[in-house]
């Protein structure tokens, strides 16, 4: 049976979060005063998010817990706003408005209880910049491994051939915009990339909240697309 340390062994309240004291001062001071934003941005050794999002849930104010899901979807409705901002200056390529694309997940996600953040920034994105979402048009075949999990190699492998187009003809000339949060090598958003313009698009993009470091990126992604991230 599987084991996950990082969950036994994560911290529960602030005062167990070692090393990431600035943003702890930060939301303590924000929760105790009752003035949380709507979304905040976090920077620092991986797994550092996480931890600060688990031990926020277990502060208590006034007998209450902290909405965690209110205040994520804040967050992702603040990141879509700013990234839609961001894509308007964007220069466009085609007659028609581009047409956004969120890097889809395989249907047994619907099972899991975490959300799918990549169409829920791609609808934000929209409602910023009055563009469509194709959420069907591209489809995930099969499950794939998690790619955090993988080198660079293996993660192009386990997307190879993991998407298909069921609507070619609503691709033709179009610029397209692929929506994900996060992007580290470049292989899944490559790979798409590579069915998109096969099919028949005129240019494929890529928008996300946040680039990975530590991992060189796809060369088919440096060559076919151009990508929009927050600053």
């Amino acid at each position: 049976m599987k084991r996950s340390l990082y969950r036994e062994y994560r911290p529960q309240g602030f005062d167990e979060l070692l090393g990431q004291d600035h943003v702890v001062r930060t939301l303590r001071n924000a929760v105790e005063s009752g003035a949380v934003a709507h979304a905040y941005i976090f920077a620092g050794p991986r797994g550092a998010v996480r931890d600060v999002w688990s031990a926020g849930r277990h502060m208590v104010r006034d007998g209450r817990h902290i909405d965690r899901d209110r205040i994520e979807t804040a967050w992702r409705r603040a990141m879509a706003d700013l990234l839609g901002q961001q894509l308007l200056l964007e220069p466009q390529h085609a007659a028609a408005l581009p047409l956004l694309i969120p890097v889809p997940y395989h249907w047994s996600h619907a099972f899991s209880s975490s959300a799918n953040t990549s169409e829920l920034l791609a609808q934000g994105i929209a409602t910023t910049c009055r563009w469509s979402v194709a959420q069907r048009i591209v489809r995930r075949t099969r499950k794939t491994s998690k790619q955090g999990l993988l080198s660079w190699a293996e993660r192009k492998t386990n997307v190879r051939h993991a998407f298909s187009v069921h609507a070619p003809n609503a691709l033709q000339g179009r610029q397209v915009w692929l929506v994900d949060d996060v992007m580290t090598s470049g292989a899944t958003t490559a790979e798409l990339a590579r069915l998109l313009l096969k099919a028949g698009a005129a240019q494929v993009n890529v928008a996300v909240v946040a680039r990975g470091t530590g991992v060189r990126e796809s060369p088919s992604m440096n060559t076919h697309s151009q990508i929009a991230s927050l600053p």
